[in-house]
């Protein structure tokens, strides 16, 4: 299955029924209703949840993804001792260490290239690998882009002074307790709720 987030909504290519209430199902979806929905998108006028049921979801996705410029990221839900989660506050919203993978780079190494480079925090060990997250945005260059993140859940034991990377206008960082994923939820982006459900349970 893939889920894919545009603003708050989102589309969803599965071979099988989601059963979520606020997701309006398209049967036995083909090409033309992909390319109806990409055009949706790039006009501004995609306002529902959509999923895509067919057999050959795998090739409808592909069908999707061919008109975006497609972008590979990775990034981490990071844990202390205290089982708290390492978070950035950035554009007003809190999120997720995380950022493009460079040419030949092993996606676990950028994850981990990304967290220290972003917040400082440099002992990282890998527990388990995450389950992907996908989101269109409109780039500086008026061209539409397909971002898919790969996460890992780390654990980090050293305590170390968090530091923001100011260049990337990241203005804090914070480490959440469990107790605070609400707060973090509320004002952070649609993907993270399935992530961090992933991640803490």
């Amino acid at each position: 299955m893939y889920k894919i987030f545009i603003n708050q909504q989102f589309v969803i290519f599965s071979s099988q029924n989601p059963k979520l209430s606020y997701c309006k199902i398209i049967n036995n979806s083909r090409e033309k209703d992909v390319k109806k929905i990409v055009k949706s998108i790039k006009t501004g006028l995609f306002k529902e949840n959509l999923c895509f049921l067919s057999k050959d979801y795998k090739n409808l996705y592909k069908i999707f993804k061919k008109n975006f410029e497609f972008i590979r990221a990775a990034g981490g839900v990071v844990f202390n001792k205290r089982e708290s989660f390492l978070a950035i506050y950035k554009l007003g919203r809190w999120d997720l260490p995380k950022g493009k993978i460079d040419k030949s780079e092993k996606k676990i190494a950028c994850a981990k290239r990304e967290i220290t480079e972003e917040c400082g925090v440099n002992s990282l060990d890998v527990m388990r690998k995450l389950p992907s997250t996908y989101h269109i945005f409109l780039g500086s260059e008026n061209r539409w882009k397909l971002k898919k993140t790969h996460w890992y859940k780390m654990k980090s034991d050293k305590k170390e002074k968090l530091v923001p990377l100011a260049t990337e206008r990241i203005e804090q960082c914070e480490w959440f307790e469990k107790e605070r994923l609400t707060e973090f939820l509320n004002n952070t982006y649609p993907s993270m709720n399935d992530l961090m459900f992933n991640a803490l349970f």
